[in-house]
Protein backbone atom coordinates (compact mmCIF):
# COMPACT_ATOMS: atom_id res chain seq x y z
CA UNK A 1 0.00 0.00 0.00
CA UNK A 2 2.83 2.32 0.72
CA UNK A 3 4.76 1.79 -2.45
CA UNK A 4 1.14 2.94 -4.25
CA UNK A 5 0.83 6.30 -2.26
CA UNK A 6 4.20 6.79 -2.64
CA UNK A 7 4.01 6.45 -6.47
CA UNK A 8 0.66 8.69 -6.49
CA UNK A 9 2.65 11.53 -4.82
CA UNK A 10 5.55 10.79 -7.50
CA UNK A 11 3.14 11.31 -10.16
CA UNK A 12 1.39 14.46 -8.35
CA UNK A 13 4.40 16.19 -8.46
CA UNK A 14 5.68 15.19 -11.99
CA UNK A 15 2.13 16.68 -12.79
CA UNK A 16 2.92 20.47 -10.51
CA UNK A 17 6.66 20.33 -12.13
CA UNK A 18 5.04 20.21 -16.21
CA UNK A 19 2.71 22.79 -15.27
CA UNK A 20 5.98 25.27 -13.36
CA UNK A 21 7.49 24.10 -17.10
CA UNK A 22 10.29 22.51 -14.29
CA UNK A 23 10.98 19.83 -16.95
CA UNK A 24 13.44 18.15 -15.89
CA UNK A 25 11.88 17.74 -12.18
CA UNK A 26 9.00 16.53 -13.72
CA UNK A 27 10.54 13.81 -15.99
CA UNK A 28 12.58 12.53 -12.67
CA UNK A 29 9.09 12.44 -10.55
CA UNK A 30 7.66 10.76 -13.57
CA UNK A 31 10.49 8.22 -13.78
CA UNK A 32 9.70 7.18 -10.00
CA UNK A 33 6.30 6.90 -10.40
CA UNK A 34 6.72 4.43 -13.26
CA UNK A 35 9.65 2.57 -11.69
CA UNK A 36 7.31 2.23 -8.31
CA UNK A 37 4.47 1.17 -10.33
CA UNK A 38 5.11 0.13 -13.99
CA UNK A 39 1.13 0.18 -14.45
CA UNK A 40 1.14 3.59 -14.62
CA UNK A 41 2.02 4.18 -17.90
CA UNK A 42 0.31 7.69 -17.93
CA UNK A 43 3.62 8.53 -16.22
CA UNK A 44 5.12 6.98 -19.63
CA UNK A 45 3.08 8.52 -21.94
CA UNK A 46 3.72 12.40 -19.70
CA UNK A 47 7.40 11.68 -19.98
CA UNK A 48 7.59 11.29 -23.35
CA UNK A 49 5.68 14.54 -24.11
CA UNK A 50 7.87 16.72 -22.14
CA UNK A 51 11.37 15.31 -23.69
CA UNK A 52 9.73 15.85 -27.18
CA UNK A 53 9.09 19.42 -25.86
CA UNK A 54 12.55 19.31 -24.78
CA UNK A 55 13.69 18.27 -28.19
CA UNK A 56 15.29 15.23 -26.85
CA UNK A 57 13.14 13.17 -29.47
CA UNK A 58 15.07 9.99 -29.05
CA UNK A 59 14.37 9.72 -25.92
CA UNK A 60 10.00 10.43 -26.69
CA UNK A 61 10.41 7.98 -29.18
CA UNK A 62 11.32 5.15 -26.89
CA UNK A 63 9.00 5.91 -24.66
CA UNK A 64 6.51 6.04 -27.48
CA UNK A 65 7.54 2.61 -28.38
CA UNK A 66 7.55 1.19 -25.36
CA UNK A 67 3.81 2.72 -25.24
CA UNK A 68 3.08 1.37 -28.05
CA UNK A 69 4.35 -2.17 -27.04
CA UNK A 70 2.12 -1.85 -23.96
CA UNK A 71 -1.15 -1.33 -26.34
CA UNK A 72 -1.08 2.31 -25.17
CA UNK A 73 -3.18 4.03 -28.41
CA UNK A 74 -1.75 7.81 -27.79
CA UNK A 75 1.52 6.36 -27.65
CA UNK A 76 1.38 4.68 -30.67
CA UNK A 77 -0.30 7.42 -32.79
CA UNK A 78 2.97 9.55 -31.19
CA UNK A 79 4.94 7.19 -32.22
CA UNK A 80 3.64 6.90 -35.58
CA UNK A 81 3.33 10.47 -36.23
CA UNK A 82 6.36 11.74 -34.63
CA UNK A 83 9.06 8.76 -34.73
CA UNK A 84 9.02 7.51 -38.56
CA UNK A 85 11.96 9.84 -40.04
CA UNK A 86 14.07 7.68 -37.02
CA UNK A 87 12.29 4.72 -37.73
CA UNK A 88 13.31 5.12 -41.66
CA UNK A 89 17.06 6.13 -40.65
CA UNK A 90 17.17 2.57 -38.65
CA UNK A 91 16.01 0.97 -41.85
CA UNK A 92 18.19 2.52 -44.04
CA UNK A 93 21.35 1.95 -41.60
Amino acid sequence: MKTIKESTRFFSKGLANYQNKKYELAIKNFTKNYELDSSQIDALYNRALIFYTMGQKDKACDDWAKLKELGQKKGEKHYQEFCNEIISKDASN
